[in-house]
Formats: structure tokens, sequence, C-alpha cells
């Protein structure tokens, strides 16, 4: 499996500029949430409600401030309070939905992205994020129109041209994902996810140098990010670059590189998962189920995992289980062909 990082990236909830009502204490309130001291600004805006109930902004602010709390209940009643008072306050919609896409409401989340871009419609972070929800919806050419739109309306819109290329990968067009990431790149060389796809570009074309030179410039990225972030994207350039040492043929290199990630996070499916596929491929057939076992807890949704133990469990001779992962992989990816084929000559075995 190559390790494409399939991060959804949304553009952010917006801070008002401006609007009625507000004045200096509503001024001094945003300057302390962009400082990020955002228990202290809520604390303000408590405040400033209670003076003045009906300030649409201050209760966008306020359900800004509970989003980056986490507290996203809390942030969508703050924001539908703002629209209630003040319907035309279109970062309160646009916050609503970005809110709503965190918790998992796609469809409440594209229908606000809709609504605000119908205010705004040269609004390119609308656009990309309408595209976003298409895309968690399942609608990939609504998707890259809508990318495709946000790129027309602000061609330095990098999140765009990462989810651009990223779905064009996913269709099979790699000279298209590779404009994408290099145009994402132009604007931001210092975007990890970016290089790192480029990267997993090169490795399905067959270019391992070019694609080793994108995940080593990756893993040089960022020291100054917090170290969940950092530590993320580390695993994530180490299992790329062990993936195209693996391609090469180098199995060492390709170790080193899947146990540095797994040092960084234990608990990285991927990189577990490219254990599991070099291990299969020495003969080393325990070992590869171990780390398919350890990917598939991490992730039990991975297909490609649930299939390469059935084939790891087949050789042991373990035909019940084998088949069982078979199914499974089935059961997430009903076309996966190679996972039928496999169930198919199992059973032929069997002589059923």
């Amino acid at each position: 499996m190559t390790a494409l990082c399939a991060i959804l990236l949304l553009a952010p909830a917006a801070l008002a500029g401006g609007g009625a009502g507000g004045g200096d204490a509503l001024e001094k309130v945003r300057s302390v949430y962009q400082s990020k001291r955002y228990a202290e600004a809520g604390s303000m805006l408590t405040k400033v409600l209670e003076r003045d109930p009906n300030n649409g902004n201050a209760c966008n602010l306020l359900g800004k401030v509970y989003h980056q709390l986490g507290k996203l209940p809390e942030a969508v009643a703050q924001y539908n309070r703002a629209l209630s008072l003040d319907p035309d306050l279109v970062e309160a919609r646009f916050n609503l939905g970005v809110a709503l896409f965190d918790l998992g409401q796609y469809q409440k989340a594209q229908d606000c992205f809709q609504a605000a871009l119908a205010v705004s419609p040269q609004n390119s972070e609308y656009r990309y994020n309408l595209g976003i929800s298409a895309e968690r919806l399942g609608n990939f050419p609504e998707a890259i129109e809508d990318y495709q739109k946000a790129i027309a309306l602000d061609d330095k819109n990098v999140l765009a041209h990462y989810s651009l290329g990223r779905m064009l990968f996913a269709r099979g067009d790699l000279d298209g994902a590779t404009v994408a990431y290099k145009n994402a790149l132009t604007i931001d060389p210092q975007f990890g996810e970016a290089l790192n796809n480029l990267g997993v570009v090169y490795n399905t074309q067959g270019k391992i140098p070019e694609a080793i030179e994108c995940f080593q410039q990756a893993l040089k990225l960022h020291p100054d990010l917090p170290e969940a972030e950092r530590n993320l994207g580390q695993a994530q350039a180490h299992t790329s670059l062990g993936i195209a040492y693996f391609s090469q043929g180098d199995m060492s290199k390709a170790l080193d590189e899947y146990k540095k990630a797994l040092r960084i996070d234990p608990n990285f499916g991927d990189a577990h998962y490219n254990v599991g596929l070099l291990y299969q491929k020495l003969g080393e057939v325990q070992d590869a189920v171990r780390h398919y076992q350890m990917a598939i807890k991490c992730d039990p949704k991975n297909a490609l995992a649930h299939n390469n133990l059935g084939v790891a469990y087949n050789k042991m001779g373990k035909a019940d289980l084998a088949e069982a992962e078979y199914r499974a992989a089935l059961d997430l990816k009903s076309d996966y062909k190679e996972a039928q084929t496999n169930l198919d000559d199992l059973h032929k075995a069997k002589g059923q």
C-alpha cells in the first residue's frame, strides 16, 4: 500500500473582521484571540455579551473560542445564536459549516458552505470547503470541480491545489497530481503533506530517486511544530521513504525507515502494514502476520491489510482464518478483485 497522506485540510473558521456592534471591547478580544489566549478571550466575551446580549459578532467569536478549545457543540450553539441575531453574518454561517464538518455532519456542513458562497461567490475558501464536504459525501467529480473553481478564484489557495492533487492521484491522473502538488509547493515550500504526496506520485511512477528526495525534504521540515504534529508528519515521511527503498529492493534501508516511524508512533498503521509486506516478501510469515494484525488494530477499515493477512494465514495452512480475512476485505471493499480471487482460489483448493 502506498503511503499517501490523505488528510482533508479545511480552510479554518474565519475571524470576523468587522460588522455592526462590538466597538473597542470586541477589538481587544480579537487581539487576545489572535494571540491564542482562548480561555482569556472566552472570559472577555462572556462579559461583552452580558452587556450586549444581541451582539452577533461577539457570539460568532465566542463560537470560535469554543471551537479552538474542542467544545464543538458549544461552538455550534454560539454560531447559531449569532445567525439568529444576524442572519446575514456570513462568517458565522461559514464557521458553523466548519464546526458541523468537524462533528461529521457533512451534509449540513455542505449546506452551510453553499449558503455562505451564495452571499460571497468570489470567496475561494468557501468554495474550497464546499469541495471538502463534497469529497466526504463521496461526490468526487463535484469535489474536483470545486477545488478547480477555488483555484480560479485565488490561484494562491494552497489547500485547493493540494486537495486537487489528492483527488487526481486517486483517479490515476499522475501527471495532473504532480502539477497540483508542485503548484502547492511553489506557494508554500514548507508544505510537508504536499512534499510527501509528491514523493508518493514519483514512487508510483517509478521515479525512486525523486521520491526519496521528497521524503527526505519532508523529514527536515517544521522543527518548530508542536511535538504531536511534527511526529505525525515524520512517521508518515519515514514510512514513505521506506516504501521508496522497498521499491528499489533495499530491504534493509526500508525496514530501518519503518522502524523509525514506529519508534515515533507505535500505533502508526501504515508503517505496520508496510513492515508486514516486507516480512512477507522475505518469507518471515509469522512476523508479517503480527504486523498486519497491528495495522488492522490501528485501522480496522484497512482492506489491504485484511487481504494480506489472509494470504499469510493461507501460507501457514490456516485456511479458515484466511477465508475470514478475505471476507473482511470484501466487506470493506466489495470490488476488491484481488481479495475475491484469493477467496475463490481458496474455495477451489478446498473443493467447494
